[in-house]
């Protein structure tokens, strides 16, 4: 018998420990969004993970671990505007401001991994910080990074049990989940067509000698390569490219210039609808265009078709595909091969186009990428914001059929409280795997890029 009067942790079940989260409210809800608090999030989240692991695989680890994750914040337009009063009348619903965290994997202090995410860029362990209903402007996206960074500062290690056995866990986070206007923002880079690491202008970008001399922002590489967005910027790069390849300017100021950009444009976007499918920038109904990241891939898919179409040097677009594949697949990347092959593609894209400015998000992965490899210490591939760019979709579907809509904090706190059950790490371990292609079928270039 204990009669040591020392109260003794008794670990809830998977059920119960859900259900705990859900009932003391750790998330909360108003009529213009909710939160949950980061620190109650990530010890949530450690303890479903721990919960999930085999009991057999459990005494292969030591006691300290780290539990690795991605965080970013995004604006989403065109939701579904409800027939609900606000307190303000300055208030709408048309679009909201988005705060995700995906854990990525759990290691411990041996170097030994604990657990990880086989899906790092899906939505299943997408978990909600916060959500507003708030249009994204820089004022919001500086407010919810600095508020998250503060919250980061002060987080407190977590011990979570399994079986006897007590784990001690500490928290890394990385704001990679962003795309290029945050980066702007936290950044003060004046413009975005200007760097954010180096501060290179359109004027700039050309001179590769002297860009290599430039001082680079360490603090700027904290936020990653938005690898999703790469593929579209690459891909509308091609694409302003050939739109102006007749009259070799970067703008297209006379009335003559702009007439030959537009039919050739019209001619573009014809030949990929007829022969791929594909609907290549146009504008969709709300906001935005059809450029996005499934287009993207398909578009760098087949470079010969892409380059008889777009009348664009077919090597150019082989090696723009070859770094995109290689930044994706999620695998550690030779920063050396990965340099000399960027360098190689940026003196190419110079010599044949030197009248078209490099756009800057061509240029950060070209000149600076191998200082974001070697930046972090998890794959890039696996940073990406793809899971929060995906879960947009979840938040319009869940909120349109399966929240109430007697008031909005109820529909606010149905939304929370289901976003957090879809991406329980328990639960989500249980659907379904669809895995990726194996990285045996990438391209012998790809390869010669990975370790």
């Amino acid at each position: 018998m204990d009669t040591s009067g020392a109260a003794r942790e008794i670990p809830f079940s998977n059920e119960e420990a859900l259900a705990l989260f859900l009932d003391l409210k750790l998330s909360k809800a108003h009529e213009t969004g909710a939160t949950v608090k980061l620190q109650s999030l990530l010890d949530h989240t450690a303890t479903r993970i721990v919960k999930a692991i085999n009991e057999e695989d459990v005494s292969k680890f030591s006691e300290n671990l780290e539990l690795i994750g991605k965080w970013g914040c995004d604006g989403s337009s065109g939701q579904a505007q409800y027939k609900q009063a606000f307190l303000s009348p300055s208030q709408s619903d048309s679009h909201m401001f988005m705060c995700p965290f995906v854990p990525i994997q759990i290691k411990d202090d041996q170097g030994s991994i604990f657990w990880t995410n086989k899906q790092p860029s899906s939505t299943k362990f997408c978990r909600p910080i916060s959500f507003e209903y708030v249009k994204e402007t820089p004022e919001v996206s500086k407010k919810y990074v600095e508020d998250i960074n503060g919250q980061i500062l002060n987080l407190q290690e977590f011990t979570a049990h399994k079986d006897d056995k007590i784990f001690r866990i500490k928290y890394n986070l990385l704001s990679t989940m962003v795309d290029g206007k945050v980066v702007q923002v936290m950044t003060n880079t004046s413009l975005s067509a200007c760097c954010p690491i180096c501060k290179a202008s359109p004027k700039d970008m050309n001179i590769l000698t002297k860009i290599s001399q430039r001082t680079i922002s360490q603090e700027a590489l904290q936020y990653g390569l938005s690898s999703l967005h790469a593929w579209i910027r690459f891909m509308e790069c091609i694409l302003h490219v050939a739109y102006k390849i007749q009259i070799k300017c970067w703008s297209a100021r006379t009335e003559e210039h702009k007439l030959i950009k537009n039919k050739e444009k019209q001619r573009i976007q014809e030949e990929f609808r007829t022969q791929t499918g594909l609907l290549i920038d146009m504008p969709k109904q709300g906001s935005g265009n059809t450029n996005d990241g499934n287009n993207a891939r398909r578009f760098f898919e087949d470079p010969e078709l892409t380059a008889s179409i777009t009348k664009v040097d077919v090597e150019l677009i082989r090696r723009f595909a070859t770094i995109l594949k290689a930044l994706a697949s999620g695998r550690e990347i030779n920063g050396d091969m990965f340099e000399a092959y960027a360098m190689e593609t940026a003196e190419l894209f110079v010599s044949l186009y030197n009248w078209f400015y490099m756009p800057s998000s061509v240029h950060k992965i070209l000149i600076h990428g191998r200082k974001f490899i070697e930046h972090f210490y998890v794959p890039i591939g696996q940073l990406s914001e793809e899971a929060q760019e995906a879960r947009n979709k979840d938040y319009k579907s869940i909120r349109e059929s399966h929240t109430r809509k007697i008031s909005r904090k109820a529909t606010n706190e149905d939304l929370i409280n289901l976003l957090l059950a879809t991406s329980d790490p328990v639960i989500s371990a249980k659907r379904v795997f669809n895995a990726k292609k194996n990285n045996s079928t990438l391209d012998v270039d790809v390869l010669k890029l990975l370790i």
